[in-house]
């Protein structure tokens, strides 16, 4: 987790919109904290009581929409997701990156490492938005 702050000015931390089965530290933190509004609640109590409710419960499926600028024409919608739009060359750099040391990559920049069309593709335009 990435929270910054301090109990007495409050925290700030990134993180998804949505709260998945995955964020297990962030609940177990959150079942500690008492809501606000009632003392014999906790903050992930209020969370599950208003994820229980049907009006509020998600049901996007898209995680990628097309970009009109870029498709004239083209309805929103969900963008092909199947290759990302990447090429071979940034898919193996894209597996170097992740197999090497941070330590190794000294004081490189990202476009250091990816072709100018990367910064194009539907992968980065998902990364960079998450």
């Amino acid at each position: 987790m990435d929270a910054v702050g301090h109990p007495d000015t409050n925290y700030i931390m990134r993180g998804g919109r949505m709260l998945n089965f995955t964020y297990v530290c962030l609940y177990d933190l959150l079942s500690s904290i008492p809501s606000l509004k009632d003392n014999n609640e906790t903050v992930m109590g209020e969370i599950k009581a208003f994820n229980a409710i049907e009006v509020n419960k998600t049901h996007a499926k898209g995680r990628l929409v097309t970009r009109q600028a870029e498709y004239p024409g083209l309805e929103p919608g969900l963008a092909d997701a199947s290759d990302f739009e990447m090429s071979v060359a940034d898919r193996e750099a894209l597996l170097k990156l992740i197999a090497v040391r941070e330590a190794t990559l000294g004081r490189m920049r990202i476009q250091d490492l990816f072709s100018e069309g990367f910064f194009t593709t539907n992968f980065w335009f998902m990364f960079a938005s998450m």
